[in-house]
Formats: structure tokens, sequence, C-alpha cells
């Protein structure tokens, strides 16, 4: 069962930081002689996004526990609501979260997730 996004933490990416990548389902050969074959390998593409929320000092505890804890080091799935339909769908992490300081209190944090669902 997929964990749900902490409600302390920023529920949509900054415009400036995001990223989207449509999944590929295409398998690639080359040939000796002539195109590439091209074929379908997958029904479902896997999107892959990037994104950068920032937080107070104060909410790093929630972020660590919820990555290192509630999703066992980034291996659990958790819902975030879809940045283009604002339906809740399911992600998981594709590395730990970057965190960079942006002035005082604040922190720049930055994700890339896979869409499951």
């Amino acid at each position: 069962m997929a964990e749900s996004f902490p409600v302390s933490l920023q529920d949509k990416f900054n415009e400036a930081g995001f990223s989207f990548e449509l999944g590929d389902t295409a398998m690639r050969t080359s040939m000796n002689v002539g195109e590439d074959k091209v074929r379908q390998r997958y029904t479902r593409a896997i999107d892959k996004l990037g994104g950068t929320i920032e937080l107070e000092l104060d909410d790093y505890t929630d972020l660590q526990t919820f990555y290192r804890t509630t999703l066992a080091g980034g291996t659990k799935t958790f819902f975030f609501d879809d940045p283009f339909t604002q339906v809740q769908s399911e992600y998981r992490f594709l590395r730990p979260p970057q965190i960079r300081p942006i002035g005082g209190r604040y922190f720049r944090i930055s994700f890339n997730w896979e869409q499951i669902a």
C-alpha cells in the first residue's frame, strides 16, 4: 500500500524546477544492414519526473522521516497529485532527495521520481 506524502511539505512542485519525461516503451535493435528494428516491449510506460519544493529547517525532520522510515529509504511508493491532472497518482523515488540551502532557514529540495500508477 502506498503512503501519503507529508501534509507539512509543499504539495506542488516549483514551476522553475519541474521536468517530465515520457516513458520509453520501444526496444531498438541495430541491424547489420538497413534501418534499426524497433518494437514495443511494454504496453505501459513508466514516466519520470523531477521537481523542486522549498521547506523551512523545521520541516526537514518530516522529509527525513518520510524518506528514511516511512518509505524505507525510498523503496516504497507514495501518493502525490499528478502535476498535469491534479489526480492523486502513485510514485517511487529514483534517487534520494537532494537538499540545497537557499538562504536563512530555507532549503530547496530536488526530487526524481517514477510514476507507478
